[in-house]
């Protein structure tokens, strides 16, 4: 019998195997499972981008043309499930089907027979991702030019989901399974073998850390896809895929000699084969996990060594000068001059130390002229300055490529290290500390590839190193046809060389360069510029016909900040795309971000230039409420600009150029640091009337919030207008825990920097909005100038300079920044009265109210509220929002606020900025009959104080309340009892979980749990709260315990908060941004006391009113006594406020209560 080529049985035997697998039911179903559940995940993440992605650039769905890598991945989990029902009976079916003899008969090895049979059904699985892949790309293409939300996806993406994943991981997989199916012959055994072999793989590469993603995981997904780096794969994820193949040749080898069917191969040699091939892709597998092990070790060795050198002396740089030549993805050479001011200590004798990447290797050195010795190793350059004189001329020049790995050594969280499976922080702040491609450069200052002195430690927190201003004057070389951003204005020299010399100085200096498209506007003297990808300039044509009103807005805004004396300090501003690999946030505790740079703001590729605003504006070309469709978008642009949390905020941006950028804090620990973020916050608000806000640490996972809560802040922020995130990510009871007892300059951020940094929003926020509404914005931006006109400052300078604007900030804030304790506001009702008419006869009305505070601490509030015309001509309910003028009330002292206005004061809110209340709390409004008595507007002292309420009462705040829960009853709750205690171990706020924190993770409202919420109508002294739980079935029970002082008749009162009428099944708490969906009925509640007796007690809840609410008369023995009111309800909800005792018998109690609580405001 002649022999067969190899090629051809092997192509034979695959094609019969495909002919066998299209025959089987499985196999569509797994097909139609697998193509049809990607297309779905491709066509919902294109909808949910288009609606989302124009209100933040920080979003869960990328631009579908990136989001193939993801959606791909369902596939192949698919298939590689599939596959042990496709390959596990791979003997078994030929047995089945009495195919044995026949195929024993002919003349193919085993080895030509199980490689046709693998060929066959990867090529089966193959097929299924090539159809994905045409339906994705005809989708995109002829449903995104009929106007559908959807685009094809990018080529190299394709090829590295074709070639890089699908193929090499179901090759090596689907070998693994016939492997088991020629071991074990039974089909059970394989599969379960097989599935676990599956699971235990998923989950091993979940758990691994980031730098070892591309090598365990299914795709290439920490790979971020990009158009401006297109790359199939990195060089590391290459080889793995090719080892990947070579074992699964050496896994078929194993198979051909262990499989029954005899050939006329010996079965030694194939063993040998197959040990030689699965051991050399062990050790190639092997040496890339060492390699990127080894990067992971030569960062963890060169922070031990930077941070040795911590202590060491360092220069300030004065200048620097020279020429840079980028030679894209080969070598970038520095040949330049840095005047130097070494410290004295070191002018007799010391060498000085200076962070210079490791990548870089030094060619000469020279100290005014003459040559030096310097030692550059580790990312240290060491040398021994001249000992006559302070100042003297450093000269370098040295090549080479930067190292990414340098970048940001002391980060609080390590991005290579994350072992959190949906990788929050590289998919939205970038991984790569720089980049330099030959398609695209970015030195970014955080790799130092200038040299900047110091050790490359605490450089990015302004308590441990001051700002190092410099003037610079480089000459930049390029390639032809490139652009390069830098400091300021970007001046032509000729033949692909820029100058950069700005006539401010800089704290430091980046470079982005790359084939940009160009578009400029001269705004105020300044020239702006964006440079972005020639594949996403279309994005720009969305805008083309409201560029006039968007030059008008930015003049406005230039014009603002010149007028206030803060001009613009660089002739030039350009905004940068940059690609989603590029991490843009820096290092140190703060890890704040990096997307701010002199003259330079970055543009992430996966926001604003893929951003699907043409989607949107086709639906709103004719709006109802007759807005002008060019103001529109520019509304909808600068929103989506502040909503972008991820630290690409240009106005922050901008306030960073026009004050931290030209001034910084002396070095003072966290006070200095502290006191800078206070500046910063002055500047934003100074510029655009908002705080900026950005937290790396929302995207870590021990971040103490999370993205659905921020997600959450940004919904919110898009309904009312406000900047809700930030109160989501620092208004929280694990914030306010620390802020009780721990003052912003003895705060531990190495120990605790998540904390430190939400508390330092929380804190250091309220503080810069109390100086910004005390001093006003002129005022404000006079403390500003003269900050920037001084170069630099600390806590005497900051005031001197509020002074020399105006204000005397001392009395007014206290000691803030080493003062632990918070004021505590209690106030009376608000009294409105009418005043004679004006003399053209216009109608006054005044509103007084006494304000007190109880604390050791002198504190700011505001009056909040809204009259009755404001309310009509807005037409709204909503909280008021009209504001006083900021009052201080001192320690232990009562003031007296008075209101004139032209029409009646409907309601009042007192607004404390930051205090022991937390939160806002509305009065209650009553009007005086008087109208003869001349008013005042301002503020007085006072002497009043809230008059004592009598009887015993225990708010939910009290030691006396607790919750006490028992074990569910039903038989089948394993699944809920595991929820429910993830859900408790969730945010605590006074030994119950917090509502507002876990009702935006998960749907408790009816869950049964008690939570607390916080409700301006409910009692309380300073903080006003509810313990709440939905309806169940009285496993959880909120217990209101007191000790009676003497036996009799006691009255029981039961406080509830102002609840609306049902309507259409609903309810709200009045004052909560967000209402309980809920109907109250009867209470379940019992009255223990004694010796174990108890007593049942009745409570209608749906007819309760605001304030106390009589539950009867009780005979009681002194001692101890509990109300239980457990979750057990005829309606959807339970509410504990509080109870109150009072005896009948006339005892005199003193007035004294557990609280000491005004009395309650009521509608």
């Amino acid at each position: 019998m002649v022999r067969v080529s190899t090629c051809a049985a092997v192509w034979a035997v695959a094609l019969a195997e495909m002919r066998s697998a299209r025959r089987q039911v499985r196999t569509w179903v797994f097909s139609v499972l697998a193509v049809g559940g990607s297309l779905v995940f491709f066509i919902n993440t294109g909808v949910q981008h288009a609606d989302l992605g124009w209100i933040t650039p920080v979003t869960e769905f990328p631009a579908p043309r990136f989001a193939m890598s993801a959606a791909g991945m369902l596939l192949l989990l698919a298939f590689l499930f599939g596959a042990v029902f496709l390959a596990f009976d791979v003997r078994a079916r030929d047995q089945r089907e009495r195919m044995v003899e026949v195929l024993d008969t002919r003349p193919v090895s085993n080895v030509e027979l199980l490689l046709g049979r693998i060929v066959g059904l990867v090529g089966t699985a193959f097929l299924a991702a090539l159809t994905l892949v045409a339906l994705v790309q005809m989708l995109g293409g002829v449903a995104g030019a009929l106007g559908a939300p959807t685009e094809p996806v990018q080529v190299t993406s394709l090829a590295t989901f074709l070639f890089v994943d699908a193929f090499p991981i179901l090759l090596a997989w689907v070998s693994v399974v016939v492997l088991l199916a020629v071991l074990l012959k039974n089909r059970l055994l394989v599969a379960v073998a097989a599935l676990g072999l599956l699971a235990a793989w998923v989950q091993w590469a979940q758990s691994q850390p980031l730098y070892l993603s591309s090598l365990v995981g299914l795709t290439v997904y920490g790979n971020l896809a990009s158009d401006l780096l297109p790359r199939i794969a990195e060089p590391a994820t290459a080889l793995h895929r090719l080892a990947l193949v070579i074992a699964a040749v050496g896994v078929l080898y194993a198979a051909a000699a262990l499989h029954p069917r005899l050939d006329s191969r010996p079965r030694p040699a194939r063993v040998a084969v197959a040990a030689v091939l699965i051991g050399v892709a062990a050790a190639a597998m092997a040496g890339l996990f060492m390699d990127a092990r080894s990067r992971i070790e030569n960062r963890e060795h060169w922070l031990a060594v930077h941070q040795d050198a911590s202590s060491g002396n360092r220069a300030d740089i004065e200048h620097v000068a020279g020429t840079v030549r980028i030679d894209p993805g080969r070598e970038l050479a520095i040949d330049v001059v840095m005047r130097l001011v070494a410290p004295a200590q070191s002018r007799a004798g010391g060498e000085l130390v200076m962070s210079f990447n490791p990548g870089m290797t030094v060619r000469e050195l020279h100290i005014n002229g003459a040559p030096a010795t310097a030692v550059h190793r580790d990312g240290l350059l060491r040398f021994e300055p001249p000992l006559a004189d302070g100042a003297f001329n450093l000269g370098l020049r040295a090549d080479g490529v930067p190292d990414p790995s340098f970048g940001y050594l002391d980060s609080a969280f390590d991005f290579a290290s994350d072992r959190n499976g949906r990788r929050n922080a590289p998919l939205y702040l970038g991984r790569d500390a720089s980049i330099y491609d030959a398609d695209y450069v970015a030195l970014m200052p955080g790799v130092h590839w200038l040299p900047r002195p110091g050790a490359n430690v605490g450089l990015e927190d302004p308590g441990s190193a001051e700002r190092d201003l410099h003037t610079v004057d480089l000459a930049v070389e390029v390639p032809h046809g490139w652009l390069v951003a830098g400091p300021g204005l970007r001046q032509g020299v000729g033949g692909g060389e820029f100058r950069f010399n700005p006539r401010s100085p800089v704290p430091a200096v980046a470079l982005i360069a790359s084939r940009f498209e160009r578009r400029d506007m001269e705004v105020a003297g300044v020239e702006l510029e964006i440079l972005m990808s020639p594949e996403h300039v279309d994005s720009l044509a969305v805008f083309e016909d409201a560029v006039e009103p968007l030059g008008e807005r930015l003049r406005e805004l230039f014009h603002e900040a010149t007028s206030a004396g803060l001009d613009y300090p660089y002739r030039g501003l350009s905004v940068v795309e940059v690609p989603a690999t590029l991490r843009r946030c820096g290092g140190g505790w703060r890890m704040d971000t990096v997307q701010a740079l002199p003259g330079i703001l970055l543009l992430n590729e996966r926001g604003f230039p893929t951003a699907r605003f043409d989607h949107v504006f086709r639906r709103t070309r004719k709006l109802e409420d007759g807005t002008d469709p060019e103001e529109f978008k520019i509304k909808a642009l600068e929103r989506y600009f502040r909503n972008d949390y991820a630290g690409g905020d240009p106005f922050v941006g901008l306030g960073r150029n026009l004050v931290q950028f030209q001034t910084g804090v002396a070095a003072n620990g966290m006070a200095g640091t502290a006191l800078e973020f206070v500046v910063e916050e002055l500047a934003n608000l100074v510029l655009s009337g908002a705080p900026g806000f950005f937290s790396a640490h929302v995207f870590t996972p021990h971040g103490g919030t999370s993205l659905d809560r921020v997600a959450f802040g940004i919904s919110w922020t898009f309904d009312t207008g406000q900047r809700g995130f930030r109160d989501v990510v620092a208004d929280r009871p694990a914030v306010w825990d620390v802020a009780l007892g721990t003052s912003l300059a003895g705060l531990d951020p190495v120990a605790d920097p998540v904390g430190v940094s939400d508390l330092l929003l929380l804190r250091g926020g309220a503080v810069a909005r109390s100086i910004f509404d005390a001093m006003g914005r002129q005022q404000t931006a006079a403390l500003l100038r003269e900050l920037r006109h001084r170069g630099s400052y600390d806590v005497d300078t900051f005031y001197e300079a509020a002074e020399q604007a105006g204000t005397d900030l001392r009395p007014l804030l206290g000691d803030w920044l080493n003062d632990a304790g918070l004021p505590g506001f209690v106030a009376s009702s608000a009294i409105v009265r009418r005043l004679p008419d004006t003399a053209r006869g216009e109608p006054r009305f005044e509103t007084r109210v006494n304000v007190r505070n109880d604390e050791p601490v002198p504190g700011l509030v505001r009056l909040r509220y809204a009259t009755a015309r404001w309310r009509r001509i807005n037409r709204t309910k909503e909280r008021g929002a009209l504001l006083s003028e900021p009052v201080r009330v001192p320690a232990h002292s009562s003031m007296e606020v008075s209101l004139v206005t032209p029409s009646p004061v409907t309601h009042v809110w007192l607004a404390p900025y930051l205090s022991l209340n937390r939160t806002d709390f509305q009065l209650a409004v009553e009007t005086a009959d008087e109208t003869e008595r001349e008013g005042f507007t301002g503020t007085r002292p006072s002497d009043w104080a809230p008059p004592p309420l009598p009887g015993i009462v225990v708010d939910d705040l009290d030691a006396g309340f607790v919750v006490e829960r028992s074990a569910r009853r039903s038989g089948f709750r394993i699944g809920d009892i595991g929820l429910a205690t993830r859900r408790l171990t969730g945010e605590m706020d006074h030994g119950i979980p917090n509502y507002d924190s876990a009702s935006l993770l998960y749907s408790v409202r009816y869950d049964g749990e008690w939570r607390r919420q916080d409700v301006p109508s409910s009692f309380g002294r300073y903080r006003h709260t509810v313990a709440r739980a939905g309806a169940a079935d009285g496993y959880s029970r909120a217990v209101f315990s007191t000790e009676l002082p003497e036996a009799g008749e006691w009255r029981l009162d039961y406080h509830m908060p102002f609840v609306q009428r049902p309507r259409k099944g609903k309810l709200t708490i009045r004052g909560q941004p967000r209402g309980m969906l809920a109907t109250l009925g009867d209470y379940d509640m019992v009255l223990q006391f004694g010796n174990g007796e108890e007593h049942a007690v009745a409570f209608d809840a749906s007819g309760s009113e605001n304030g106390w609410n009589d539950l009867g008369r009780f005979d009681l023995p002194e001692g101890t006594v509990r109300l239980v009111v457990s979750n057990r309800s005829s309606g959807d909800l339970v509410l504990a406020d509080a109870v109150r005792w009072r005896p009948t018998s006339g005892l005199a109690l003193g007035h004294g209560t557990t609280t000491g609580v005004v009395a309650v405001n009521k509608e």
